[in-house]
């Protein structure tokens, strides 16, 4: 849009241009309504629907330090002229005198703690968006236009922000200098990165220096994230408040802005009180700016190291649709594929939009072809390839349970683990599925990544034992003799991901997780033999409970990786409309959700780094203790007073365990297998027990143990197996019929069978369809479907006895909608929920409230330590 003075922009006339930056303009228009003068911000985009809500909402606020909107357009927004310097360049002309300093900081943090009592968080605090008035007065420019906004483009020192619609991915980099070490790493921002740009602000007032100065945006995000700030120079009286304010760790970091007058020297000058705090009219964002729809550094991506001989690091957000999950970058650098339990998603990252991959549904763990033209995934119990241009899927390989990882040499060799734990081998062009190494105890390999040569390969394996567990290196042709596991290279626990060798260099690189710090250790594809020392590449990246690594690199030095850290759920008490009644516990990392029958205690499974073990935590008492060190999953005894859960004994065989629910006595072995055992349900009598145990031959089937309490339990009985897999089997309360989710027919389906006959069947739902639960009277089947990403709906549908013994379900009602992180696959039997008394829901949600941020870093091996 053109504008000149004498133009018109609804009913306000334009007079004169104040400012342009970017791609927007910030104009001097009068408002013939109202006989004011007001500035006009104009963007050359249209705003998004959530853009103006949430503009809208932040406007409802009220406070005489934050500047006032007074009208929302469609590429426009109105407010409050405000006249006088910014506080940056009252900085330039040097240290301002402490007590007029303090006074500043005065009505900077009265605003700021107006907003965060709103729950808004600025997110780019700095001199430039504060002006003084003649009077002296402060105002607080662009408030909550970031929140609003939720991307900016990155540069040292840059207001300019774009609003980022729908599915599209974006940057969030802020203004370097003045970002927390969280918000600079992609991480959940609350109010204390407010408070770190606070001391930042402050710090400069009284010094008249930058705090973080450097040339380079990337320079000053590494200062952030490195450097302890000197703050020496720093008068006495405000030392104290600038360490609190600048803690790294933001756990340490003073909590409410309030209570910053308090850190000063105890012989504190007298701090100017800022004007009322009762104001008129709304407030949002103003100053100078400009709504820039760019593509920044997305070329970055497409350049190669040589081209740009630089490394840069730039955080995308992760799109709500497409969700949190496994990452797959292209080897030529063109395309990300994103996405977990929901359709894959797909961009080109030299183009801002998102696309849904047609044909997927439920895709997971996607892989490349080595010539970035094709996508192989895994989804309803096969591995399928899809072109990425566009086209139908094709089916290669049926799965034993779920996908664990795959990977795809320069001859068409397509290499795949699965929930049994050996590794399968086909053609891409199809063919049969040939075994590479087979099922057995104490062997889970997964997420296996192809060498430059094609014939040796990496992988994860999973095991108790410590001596064994890690990053191995195998072949498709191992040596005679060879431990069929091949060779260890690295003890963690952790997928990895293989680098090849770039141009100059002799080494190629492992990348792989060590806690919560990505590491990339050189490695000799001659010899293939570690060479040199891990160095550190990025700290924070996330990991699949399994050890999935959110990681991907292509041929041209660029990585992506997510970050999420101590991604954590709360579990709470909801009812029948979704409301939360109550929070059970803190926050933290837990899953498996097992509600006691008389509803007064929790077992959940907790645990990292592969290895899990079972709590408890009384309601009543809102305490907890710990069940058992290792194990996973729990399901209570219909009297309360036993919990089975899955493990492994000393010879490393998948058992399932009674234990006494007190803590006492010593686990008893009901049965033991090679193959993977998960407890799922015990009758309301106490005679019959489920499980699902996952046959490399027959894929995930249901059984029952009978009389599973009695000195010597029944043997183990087949209820149900097919071709599929069958799992999340649950009893009716009156025991006469069994729930269970299934993928026989190739989507994901709910049924009912009666039991312990098992003959016959009725489907209760179909597609993306997870957990079914009886309602305490039996009288209603819960259940949940999968939406995009992290969010879910809850279902009921009702259940009566019908013609011939078979029941009769209802048209399915929505109750609620939730979020949780992506649950386990559904052969895993970890439940996001239990039923509770009173028709309420003990559920596991989602204790974050942004999803996981997607990062990039070019030129990655620079980061690299000299050789010695």
């Amino acid at each position: 849009m053109s504008l000149a003075p004498g133009d018109r922009l609804g009913p306000y006339e334009i007079t004169a241009l104040l400012g342009q930056g970017g791609m927007g303009e910030v104009w001097r228009a009068r408002d013939p309504r109202l006989n004011r003068d007001v500035a006009v911000k104009v963007s050359a985009q249209q705003f998004s629907d959530r853009f103006e809500r949430e503009a809208r909402a932040i406007a409802a606020l009220n406070h005489p330090n934050i500047c006032t909107l007074f009208d929302v357009g469609p590429n426009y927004l109105v407010m409050e002229l405000v006249d006088g310097a910014t506080l940056s360049e009252r900085i330039a002309q040097g240290p301002v005198p402490l007590d007029e300093a303090l006074g500043i900081a005065k009505q900077i943090a009265d605003a700021l703690e107006a907003a965060h009592e709103k729950s808004i968080v600025h997110r780019d605090l700095k001199p430039a968006n504060i002006k003084i008035k003649p009077d002296g007065s402060v105002k607080v420019l662009d408030f909550g236009l970031a929140k609003a906004g939720e991307a900016m483009e990155m540069s040292t020192d840059s207001p300019t922000m774009m609003p980022v619609q729908g599915t599209q991915f974006g940057m969030i980099l802020g203004t370097a200098g003045y970002m927390a070490p969280e918000q600079a790493r992609g991480q959940t921002v609350d109010k204390r990165a407010d408070i770190w740009a606070f001391g930042i602000v402050v710090y400069e007032m009284v010094t008249g220096k930058r705090l973080f100065d450097a040339p380079t945006a990337t320079d000053s995000l590494a200062a952030i994230l490195t450097k302890a700030p000197d703050l020496t120079i720093a008068p006495v009286k405000t030392r104290r408040l600038l360490a609190r304010c600048l803690e790294k760790d933001s756990r340490k970091r003073l909590r409410d802005i309030g209570d910053w007058a308090d850190l000063l020297d105890a012989d504190r000058l007298n701090v100017p009180a800022s004007p009322s705090r009762f104001g008129f009219g709304g407030w949002i964002a103003a100053g100078i700016f400009a709504l820039a729809a760019i593509t920044l550094a997305f070329v970055h991506f497409r350049q190669t190291p040589s081209s740009t001989g630089q490394t840069l690091r730039a955080t995308i957000p992760t799109p709500e649709s497409a969700g949190p999950g496994f990452l797959a970058l292209s080897p030529d650098g063109k395309n990300l594929v994103v996405g977990n339990t929901g359709p894959l998603f797909i961009r080109a990252l030299d183009s801002p939009q998102v696309k849904p991959i047609a044909g997927t549904t439920a895709g997971r763990s996607p892989f490349w072809s080595p010539d970035s033209k094709t996508i192989a995934y895994f989804e309803a119990g096969k591995l399928k390839t899809i072109p990425a241009a566009g086209g139908p899927p094709q089916p290669l390989c049926d799965l034993n349970g779920f996908g664990g990882g795959g990977t795809w040499n320069s001859d068409g060799v397509i290499l795949f683990g699965d929930s049994s734990g050996a590794f399968k081998q086909v053609k891409a062009s199809g063919g049969e599925c040939t075994p590479l190494t087979k099922s057995a105890p104490g062997f889970i390999g997964t997420y296996p990544a192809f060498l430059a040569d094609g014939k040796h390969f990496l992988y994860m394996l999973i095991d108790d034992d410590d001596a064994k567990r890690g990053v191995w290196l195998n072949s498709l042709s191992p040596e005679s003799g060879a431990d069929r596991r091949g060779r260890r290279l690295l003890a963690d626990y952790s997928g990895v991901v293989y680098s090849p060798p770039q141009p100059g260099s002799r080494y190629s690189h492992l990348l792989f997780l060590r806690d919560t710090t990505l590491f990339a250790q050189p490695f000799d594809d001659r010899s293939l033999q570690l060479a040199g020392d891990p160095f550190p590449v990025a700290e924070h990246v996330s990991q699949g409970s399994d050890g999935q690594l959110d990681a991907a690199i292509d041929l041209n030095g660029n990585l992506v990786f997510a970050t999420n850290v101590d991604r954590e759920s709360q579990l709470a008490l909801l009812d029948r409309s979704g409301k939360v009644i109550s929070k059970v516990g803190p926050s933290q990392g837990q899953t498996a959700v097992a509600l006691s029958p008389d509803g007064t205690t929790v077992a959940t499974t907790k645990g990292q780094s592969g290895r899990t073990g079972i709590w408890l935590r009384n309601l009543l008492r809102d305490s907890e203790s710990r069940l058992a060190d290792r194990g996973f999953g729990s399901v209570w005894s219909p009297d309360e007073k036993n919990i089975v859960y899955s493990g492994r004994d000393d010879a490393h065989a998948n058992v399932l365990f009674v234990k006494d629910a007190s803590g006492g006595g010593r686990d008893v072995a009901l049965v033991k297998s090679a193959n993977a055992l998960r407890a799922s349900d015990w009758s309301r009598d106490g005679r019959f027990l489920l499980y699902t145990e996952i046959d490399p031959k027959t894929n995930a089937d249901i059984w029952y143990i009978p009389d599973p309490l009695r000195p010597t339990p029944g043997k183990p009985v087949l209820f149900l197996g097919t071709k599929g897999a069958e799992s999340q089997a649950q009893f009716s309360p009156d025991g006469h019929w069994v729930a269970y989710w299934s993928n026989e027919s190739g989507k994901s389906e709910i049924y009912i069978r009666p039991f312990p006959s098992g003959a016959g069947q009725t489907r209760v739902a179909s597609d993306l369809v997870r957990e079914p639960r009886w309602s305490p009277d039996g009288k209603e089947i819960y259940y949940w479907i999968s939406l995009v990403g992290a969010a879910h709906r809850m279902l009921a549908a009702s259940v009566k006895p019908g013609r011939d013994g078979m029941p009769e379900v209802g048209v399915p009602q929505t109750l609620f909608d939730f979020r949780t992180a992506p649950p386990a696959v559904a052969t895993v039997n970890a439940y996001l929920y239990s039923p509770a008394p009173g028709g309420r829901f003990l559920m596991n949600l989602d204790a974050e409230s942004a999803p996981p941020t997607i990062n990039l870093i070019t030129n990655w091996q620079k980061l690299a330590p000299p050789s010695k």
